[in-house]
């Protein structure tokens, strides 16, 4: 295998190619690019214009005895990384395509000349020893610009994650970058000796993970896993593994056979005590055990970010307000509106307000900031508490503006902007950048949900209904409010059989809270029409029962009317209120 030379910066076409930090920029700006495509570029830069084999490239990517599905892999990390440069595989401009035999690297690319004060790289990789990793230096320079977040982060996180390229170097106010806040190393997950599927889960399972912290690479840096395998090989502790790689927090995985399928538990383990933090499981399907999906292990991926953020609070809870700076303002910030929700939310919502003006008032251009001034403000959680909902979403769509004019194809922005317009009723704009972001992500679960529900508004649910059925199908028991968009969407279709089984699920998972909220509470309404028109009275009356327990003011059509949400699925959708008639309910 080749040695990618660890201080070398490649320049071509409009992009900077820093192998030594593991960054990638265009025009100056940070590009989400990281894991496997990276690695790929690196050593196609490093034999420019010479042919890179399918044989080098499984001997970097996938070590000896390692059992992946190459060809799918392959295809995969040379698309994502032609995706970010921009480039049709037909009509290179960089990457060629060898048939048979791998890819060669033809664009035109320079390297600037080492200087006296930086001598040039040796061609081999410094030895293993507990003050340096392989190619990872103990102390990451943090001018480095690293990859990713819910995408749109991807541009302004900086001190966030100790990434300067998520803030404008001129702007970060003074903190320490060396401190390691929000570091992690995900270590090699375990699995029962003699269980070779329980083996192929266990690689999984941390490729889930792995990918999970690369969608959404505002919440954390990540070691690189080859120098996470180095240190997990020659060093004795935990202690040791993640003080060689400095990172605050360690990832572990365990892997139990629950038939039929597998349990993955995902530790968060504070590296300097070896203290478990905690611990979140998630189901694995065996059928997937090859192909894993985003899907099913995001939940264990937040619930480590959200232990690592408290724990990051805790660290600076003996300092004052006054002397926070940016980024622990700003996970004090999440931390507070995360924690506070239901009866609390207003109040969380207003701390966690007050921390980030805080942070933008010392940092304008902190994108972290912005984001979460974003996320806090475009939440349709607003709904069930906040006094002005539009004074909200006027704030979370100027933040917003602020995230797309830093990076106007950034993922996680475009993201919201399909949400905002959706919250505006501006459905058939949220459709076409729906689609666009599905281009680059197919099976994003929340985009294809928001794609769904802008064609059932636009009067097409006969295109959205394959769209829920197959969310609902996969991802079973997970989010009610996919069985309440599934059902909505099949009472459109008249096909109450199916609207009714989708509405109980629905209604059996939601919160009372949930179920008091005038967009997704309107589900058993949908239930009461759906049996009324199924001819079962009975049933549509104990539907009715229930609802009005919970909104007491909503007894005639008039008065639903009025207490309905425009952004609830069915909102002014008569044939609806022609069931509810059915089942009792006065005009």
């Amino acid at each position: 295998m080749a040695n990618i030379q660890p201080e070398r910066v490649f320049r071509f076409g409009p992009f900077e190619a820093d192998l030594h930090n593991r960054q990638l920029l265009k025009n100056g700006l940070p590009v989400n690019l990281r894991g496997q495509p990276f690695d790929i570029l690196a050593l196609l830069l490093e034999h420019s214009g010479k042919l890179v084999t399918r044989e080098q490239l499984r001997a970097l990517l996938w070590p000896s005895g390692t059992i992946v599905e190459f060809e799918h892999s392959i295809h995969t990390a040379i698309t994502k990384l032609r995706e970010v440069l921009g480039e049709d595989a037909d009509h290179p401009r960089f990457i060629a395509t060898v048939p048979r035999h791998g890819y060669r690297f033809i664009g035109s690319c320079s390297t600037p000349a080492p200087t006296a004060s930086e001598p040039a790289a040796s061609s081999v990789s410094p030895p293993l020893s507990t003050s340096r990793i392989a190619a990872a230096p103990r102390r990451l320079r943090f001018r480095a610009l690293m990859p990713g977040v819910l995408a749109v982060a991807a541009v302004g996180l900086a001190g966030f994650l100790s990434w300067p390229y998520l803030l404008h170097p001129r702007s970060i106010v003074p903190y320490s970058p060396e401190d390691r806040r929000m570091t992690f190393a995900i270590l090699p997950f375990q699995a029962p000796r003699g269980d070779a599927l329980g083996q192929e889960m266990a690689r999984s399972a941390f490729e889930v993970m792995e990918t999970s912290f690369e969608h959404n690479a505002l919440w954390g840096h990540v070691a690189p896993r080859r120098t996470v395998e180095g240190a997990v090989a020659q060093l004795p502790s935990l202690k040791d593994i993640a003080r060689t790689l400095d990172v605050h927090f360690l990832i572990r995985g365990r892997i139990e056979n629950t038939p039929p399928d597998y349990t993955v538990n995902v530790l968060l383990v504070d590296g300097a005590s070896e203290r478990v933090l905690g611990t979140r499981s998630f189901l694995l399907p065996a059928k997937l055990a090859a192909r894993p999906r985003h899907v099913d292990g995001f939940d264990a991926f937040f619930g480590m970010v959200e232990l690592a953020v408290e724990a990051e609070v805790k660290r600076a809870l003996d300092k004052s307000v006054d002397a926070l700076d940016v980024r622990d303002l700003s996970f004090r910030a999440f931390s507070e509106w995360r924690n506070h929700r239901d009866a609390q939310a207003k109040q969380g919502y207003a701390s966690a307000t007050e921390l980030l003006k805080r942070a933008v008032a010392l940092a304008p251009d902190d994108l972290y900031a912005t984001y979460l001034t974003v996320k806090i403000n475009l939440c349709d959680c607003a709904q069930d508490w906040s006094s002005n909902v539009e004074e909200q979403r006027a704030i979370g769509a100027a933040a917003l503006e602020k995230l797309l004019g830093a990076d106007p194809s950034n993922l996680v922005a475009l993201k919201f902007k399909v949400l905002l317009l959706q919250l505006r009723g501006r459905f058939e704009e949220s459709l076409v950048i729906a689609d666009t972001i599905l281009q680059r992500e197919p099976d994003e679960v929340h985009v294809l949900d928001w794609k769904a529900l802008a064609l059932l508004r636009l009067g097409r649910p006969r295109e959205a209904q394959p769209i829920t059925d197959a969310l609902a199908g996969e991802v079973p028991d997970k989010w009610p409010w996919l069985e309440v968009h599934a059902a909505d969407i099949h009472f459109a279709l008249a096909d109450y059989v199916a609207a009714a089984q989708f509405a109980r699920g629905a209604v059996a998972r939601m919160s009372e809270v949930g179920l008091h909220n005038s967009v997704d509470g309107t589900i058993r309404l949908t239930l009461a029409a759906s049996e009324a028109r199924l001819g079962h009275p009975n049933r549509a009356a104990a539907a009715l029962a229930d609802f009005q327990r919970s909104v007491p003011e909503a007894r005639t059509l008039t008065a639903i009317r009025k207490w309905m949400n425009p952004l609830a699925d069915l909102y002014g959708f008569e044939p609806l209120f022609d069931g509810l008639r059915l089942a009792g309910v006065p005009d």
